[in-house]
């Protein structure tokens, strides 16, 4: 009985503050976290991504789930953006200039772990009632990263 009183009352909220469905699911969809094209390393290595760099500077918006995709928002999955960064460090060159973008990539992947970890730590806090048959560790539902590249 709370549950529905407490549906019907946001129901009611969200009808007498004017919202529209965007907006409705913008203040469903969750903690984003927002990048540049460029904090992804060179357009080489970030259109494999992101695809080609567009002349209007559009914000990367970085989400736990890119089920609500507006048009107007180019989203990424944390977890595919962490591991593309491991990737392209992988196969920089030991160069300073190979330096300098793992450098920038590990500025970026710092942030997306703190934005992944907050996540990952909320879900296995949260009390879960497991059964005998068919309970499944949450630990493997969203795995450990590796702290740095």
């Amino acid at each position: 009985m709370k549950r529905l009183s407490l549906l019907l009352l946001l129901g009611l909220v969200g009808l007498f503050s004017g919202c529209t469905r965007q907006a409705w699911q913008k203040s469903l969809a969750g903690p984003v976290l927002t990048l540049g094209y460029d904090d992804f390393g060179p357009e080489a290595y970030a259109s494999k991504l992101l695809g080609a760099r567009q002349n209007g500077l559009r914000p990367i918006s970085i989400v736990h789930d890119r089920s609500r995709v507006l048009p107007e928002e180019q989203r990424v999955n944390v977890f595919e953006a962490m591991h593309h960064l491991r990737a392209v460090a992988r196969t920089l060159p030991a160069t300073p200039e190979g330096q300098q973008v793992r450098s920038r990539l590990s500025v970026t992947y710092s942030r997306l772990y703190h934005f992944y970890r907050t996540r990952r730590d909320a879900m296995l806090a949260a009390p879960f009632s497991s059964s005998t048959r068919g309970g499944m560790n949450r630990a493997l539902m969203v795995p450990i990263m590796p702290i740095s590249l």
